[in-house]
């Protein structure tokens, strides 16, 4: 929760008090409604992306990131249903968590490489313990929305914008 509550710029406060309970409170920044503009070197087109996460909060934030960055997203929120909707569908760009229900976020990117190498895999991942994976490019939480641009744009500038100019 206090994750999501300051990506967005938000406050958590807490008072408690023995025999009175507690008092949260949660304070974010209004929206304008109003999207802000993509940064002038963000220079990724549209792409066909899968994201992977167990987390609903969290996949929805995600979604929302690559959405407002004109990518077209799918989701999934286990490795198995990832992989069937790989299976049945074209993407450019997979995005998971590392810790995933039935599949972990490895394994599911090793199976994409052996199958599809052109497709960059992003992994998403709380933990720093520097382990192997077949990812393109291992993302730390939490994600803002500018470390999952970085992390686009770098997978894009190595592996998909070769593979979209051919």
């Amino acid at each position: 929760m206090y994750g999501v509550v300051h990506r967005h710029g938000g406050t958590i406060e807490i008072e408690s008090a023995p025999q009175q309970g507690t008092t949260v409170r949660i304070r974010l920044p209004t929206q304008t409604g109003v999207a802000a503009p993509l940064p002038p070197t963000y220079d990724v087109p549209p792409l066909r992306v899968l994201v992977v996460e167990d987390d609903p909060v969290v996949l929805d934030l995600e979604a929302q990131f690559l959405r407002h960055d004109r990518h077209h997203v799918e989701t999934a929120t286990t490795g198995r249903v990832a992989w069937e909707k790989f299976q049945q569908h074209r993407f450019d760009l997979v995005i998971a968590d590392r810790a995933l229900p039935e599949w972990t976020g490895d394994q599911l990117a090793a199976a994409i490489k052996r199958t599809r190498p052109d497709v960059g895999v992003v992994i998403v991942t709380g933990f720093a313990d520097g382990r192997e994976t077949a990812a393109d490019f291992v993302l730390a939480k939490p994600v803002t929305h500018e470390s999952l641009r970085q992390a686009v744009q770098e997978v894009y500038r190595r592996f998909l914008a070769k593979e979209q100019a051919a």
